[in-house]
Order: structure tokens, then C-alpha cells, then sequence
């Protein structure tokens, strides 16, 4: 078992002093104020219990088995039980990986924003301006076209050349 490095606090209700307590590695004056704490409080009990709990359902179930003869003479010995492995370490990365993502991630950039300049440039897809004034030229001021999509929403603003249709 291993001991608990003092200094410990005697006034410690921690869930580690309580499995230390449990596993028997407090000294015994730590252990006994533990105690007498555990005692008068019925809450702190009830989680001492828990892990008390633990401790004798894990002995219970893994049983303390006897060292194998082979292993006490191999530490006793002090040699491997085989030859050792050696495996070497990985090479580090160089310089060379990181420059080519920096070279990828300039590359999708330059593409990106080659491709939004170029969409900016270019006219809208469907009707030319020359096409849009004509089939104006054809409708009366003030006059309403059918809305194919639904029915037309808001009122013919003054200064404003659009209309909403709504769905």
C-alpha cells in the first residue's frame, strides 16, 4: 500500500481522504479524527460507505494471487526477461510539410477569391438590362402584372422601382 505524503489536512472530508481511509493509507492519527467525524455525521457516512463499498467488492472479485517464481527472479536478477526492443523514435517533421500546406491553403484562397471577383464582374443570369427595359417600355405607369409565384405584398413606393412578390 502506499501512504499519504503529509501534510494532511485533519479537517479534509474529501472524497480522496475518504478512499484513503478506505484503503487503510492514512496514519493513524489522520484516520482516527476521520473517524470520529464519520461518527457524528450521518451524510459523510453514507459516502465513507460508498467507497468501503468499493474497496471490499473489488477484493472480492480480484483475489490477491502469488507472484510467479519467473517474474521474482527476474527482478531479483535485475535482467530482461528477453532481449530488449529498441524502436527508434520518429522523425520529426520538417519544414518542408508545413510550407506545402502554407502553399495549399494560398493556392484555395487565390481560386476563392479570383472566382468572387470574376462572379462580381459578370451580368446576372437571365434577362439583360436591354431586354428588362424593353418589357417595361410595354407596361403603363402605375399599372399591376400578374405575380406568377403568389400574390404581391406592400405598396408601390414612391421612390423605389421594385416590388415583392410574395408566395
Amino acid at each position: 500500500m502506499t501512504r499519504i505524503d503529509p501534510p494532511i489536512d485533519p479537517n479534509d472530508e474529501s472524497d480522496e481522504m475518504l478512499m484513503a481511509l478506505a484503503d487503510g493509507e492514512l496514519d493513524e492519527t489522520t484516520a482516527e479524527r476521520l473517524w470520529q467525524r464519520i461518527e457524528t455525521d450521518p451524510a459523510l457516512a453514507d459516502r465513507f460507505a460508498l467507497f468501503a463499498d468499493t474497496r471490499h467488492g473489488l477484493q472480492a472479485a480480484y483475489p490477491p494471487e502469488p507472484v510467479p517464481d519467473r517474474l521474482i527472479a527476474t527482478v531479483m536478477a535485475g535482467t530482461p526477461a528477453s532481449d530488449p526492443v529498441v524502436v527508434p523514435f520518429r522523425r520529426r517533421l520538417s519544414a518542408r510539410p508545413m510550407a506545402a500546406w502554407a502553399m495549399a491553403a494560398s493556392l484555395v484562397l487565390a481560386v476563392g477569391l479570383g472566382g468572387f471577383l470574376a462572379g462580381r464582374a459578370m451580368p446576372p443570369a437571365g434577362a439583360t438590362l436591354q431586354q428588362a427595359a424593353a418589357a417595361l417600355a410595354q407596361v403603363p405607369t402605375g399599372a399591376r402584372l400578374p405575380c406568377r409565384a403568389g400574390r404581391w405584398r406592400g405598396r408601390w413606393p414612391a421612390m423605389t422601382p421594385t416590388w415583392v412578390c410574395a408566395v
